[in-house]
């Protein structure tokens, strides 16, 4: 009976034991492909595995109470052990956790922790696996006192609990393929990349949505004398000025224009989504600011200063317009003739235009880009004429630009428009009639 007892009490020692290790890995015990911990709750596991037909072989976190394995953590993602069931996770001398092929002394991948001398050798030192699915290097004398942890490094799955600082690095990184754990072409920070474009930013969580924020990829385009936009979709602020309105909505994606509430600069207007009911107001009208691209600012990337146009002297005109010569004329404003500079163009000869006594001192490619604004200007339909930014924009850059359709011409000359006001002699009444102009509110 005592022996039983005795073996009883040996056998429940050891399982404590066991019951203790299977979320814990300590400088005296080590993991072994095909063997796994689990943490407290069930929740997650941690050992090496495949993912899909792939046969390297990784050390990730999965949940543990989901029939098919759904990996949430890889530690050597861009590092496999390429030999199956020889890899072993154990704490090195200096107290990181890594990851050996057996036949190998140099680790495949090991945790970065940083720990002072009297620490790193300490036995108590441990790698636990939380019931959240975060792996955590503490002294069992301090618990609480994480010394590394794998929510510090996410590879593609947010967990709760997890802060992803965003806009530093590290951030959520997809997997390359299914069969395949490395770092990907997707990342999440700010804004989602695909390699180095940006195809979606996310902006700051305001506690209803993510907000956005703002870049150096776009500004704002100040249009003066203008009837505000419809305001269904804007916000006021009595208390900030105009430099604040337009900070506020600097640091806003989602803010698409600003303006003052009164024309003394006081109040702020910011608009979320389109703008609807816009248009000049030259009497009553105020300065409204819209949110551009960086390209219909005139600007690039680098630089926020306004692109210069090149100024020509008067003696530069003269000699290549020949004095002004009409035979030289590519029109003469919106109603103007525009001739010369169309049958050129379409003939593919623009710089003909040019005045022979110019010689080659010209850049051939910068007067051809203003031929074709000016032939762009005066398009027959006004839909397709461009306006005054984005002919900045097309003179300062390199975009491509819209072919030129046949201007409309007009042929009669010398037209002397009369008073059209109706009136008769004799007998007989004036017809007089009144034009009204319609205005949304």
């Amino acid at each position: 009976m005592a022996s039983f007892v005795a073996i009883f009490l040996l056998c429940s020692f050891f399982a404590a034991q066991l019951c203790n290790a299977t979320d814990t890995i300590t400088r005296n015990n080590l993991l072994r492909d095909g063997e796994t911990l689990v943490s407290s709750g069930g929740n997650y596991a941690l050992g090496f595995f495949s993912p899909g037909n792939s046969k390297q072989r990784y050390v990730g976190i999965w949940y543990n109470k989901v029939q098919e394995q759904t990996v949430v953590w890889v530690a050597n993602r861009d590092n496999p052990v390429q030999n199956s069931s020889l890899g072993i996770l154990k704490i090195s001398e200096r107290g990181n956790l890594a990851i050996y092929n057996a036949s190998s002394t140099n680790p495949v991948w090991s945790t970065n922790a940083s720990l002072p001398g009297s620490k790193y050798i300490k036995p108590t030192l441990i790698y636990m696996l939380l019931d959240t699915g975060n792996l955590v290097l503490c002294d069992e004398d301090n618990m609480a006192d994480f010394l590394w942890q794998s929510f510090d490094y996410p590879t593609d799955t947010h967990l709760p609990g997890m802060n992803l600082k965003l806009g530093t690095s590290p951030s959520l990184r997809s997997w390359k393929s299914p069969d395949d754990p490395s770092t990907g072409d997707f990342s999440f920070e700010i804004f989602i990349k695909k390699g180095s474009q940006k195809i979606w930013r996310s902006g700051k969580w305001d506690g209803q949505g993510w907000n956005g924020d703002g870049s150096k990829g776009d500004g704002f385009l100040k249009l003066e004398n203008m009837k505000r936009p419809d305001t269904s979709n804007a916000r006021v602020d009595m208390s900030l000025g105009i430099k604040e309105c337009e900070i506020q909505c600097r640091n806003n994606c989602s803010c698409t224009a600003y303006s003052s509430a009164y024309v003394d600069g006081s109040g702020c207007i910011a608009w979320f989504r389109d703008l609807n009911d816009v248009r000049d107001f030259p009497e009553w009208g105020q300065d409204l600011f819209v949110r551009v691209d960086v390209i219909e600012l005139g600007t690039n990337e680098e630089s926020s200063a306004m692109f210069e146009l090149p100024f020509f002297d008067l003696d530069s005109m003269i000699i290549a317009t020949e004095n002004f010569s009409p035979a030289n004329r590519l029109g003469t404003g919106g109603f103007g003739s525009v001739y010369k500079a169309w049958e050129l163009w379409k003939d593919g000869k623009p710089l003909e235009l040019v005045d022979p006594s110019m010689g080659t001192s010209f850049p051939e490619r910068e007067v051809a880009k203003f031929i074709q604004v000016g032939i762009l200007s005066v398009q027959e339909d006004a839909n397709d004429r461009p306006t005054m930014s984005s002919i900045i924009s097309m003179l300062g850059n390199e975009a491509t630009m819209p072919s030129p359709k046949q201007p409309g011409f007009v042929l009669t000359s010398n037209v002397k428009y009369q008073n059209l006001s109706a009136t008769r002699t004799g007998s007989g009444s004036v017809n007089e009639m009144s034009t009204t102009v319609v205005e949304g509110r």
